[in-house]
């Protein structure tokens, strides 16, 4: 059921005058750069890089936010979790997240 999320997303989506680049975004958030994400098992630069930033950005706010049964981790933890999940995440989409947050970055 949580996995089919990306398509309900899409399908509440579909009246509204959106970008095909919005549609992806909601569409493949939780593809992995492995191929190893869903719903579409895309790989690489087979996802387009907004949507890999989205994917960065959705995993931060997951780790970091209260949730029934999981509480919210520190920024550091939260990073230092999203660094193990290898072949997870673009790599210069999350290093410019670490840049962002620790300020060393202009937004």
């Amino acid at each position: 059921v949580l996995r089919n999320h990306p398509l309900w997303g899409v399908s509440q989506c579909a009246s509204l005058p959106m970008s095909q680049m919005a549609f992806n975004c909601i569409l493949f958030h939780h593809e992995r750069m492995d191929g190893e994400g869903y719903p579409s098992r895309l790989s690489g630069e087979h996802i387009p890089f907004p949507v890999r930033v989205i994917a960065v950005c959705n995993a931060y706010d997951n780790l970091t936010t209260d949730r029934p049964g999981q509480p919210a981790l520190s920024a550091f933890d939260a990073l230092q979790t999203m660094r193990t999940e290898k072949g997870a995440f673009d790599l210069d989409a999350f290093k410019r997240l670490v840049q962002v947050l620790s300020g060393a970055a202009l937004v």
